[in-house]
């Protein structure tokens, strides 16, 4: 999957996320402390050249779920493990107590 394809397929994801989690983008811009809703919904709709990972982790951070999770969506499987993992918690207690052998 080349770049373009992949940042358009996670803002993809993220929107999908969002809207389920029941977040507006005026709700996601405030939180994430944008401008505006416009500068927030370039993430989503895949117009940006590359995502920051810390603004990626604090987009998750807000929708409640694991940046694996998320480009799991975007049809990138980060870690081929057995046991995914599904909400951001979950990532985040993974990273003290997996191993992933």
């Amino acid at each position: 999957m080349d770049k373009k394809h992949f940042i358009t397929q996670l803002g993809h994801a993220i929107r999908i996320v969002r809207k389920a989690r029941g977040e507006t983008l005026a709700s996601m811009s405030k939180k994430l402390n944008y401008k505006d809703e416009s500068s927030y919904n370039k993430i989503e709709k895949g117009q940006l050249k590359s995502i920051d990972l810390c603004r990626l982790i604090e987009v998750c951070a807000v929708l409640k779920v694991s940046p694996y999770h998320l480009c799991n969506m975007a049809g990138v499987d980060l870690l081929s493990h057995p046991n995914s993992i599904l909400t951001y918690n979950e990532f985040y207690t993974s990273l003290y107590t997996n191993t992933y052998d």
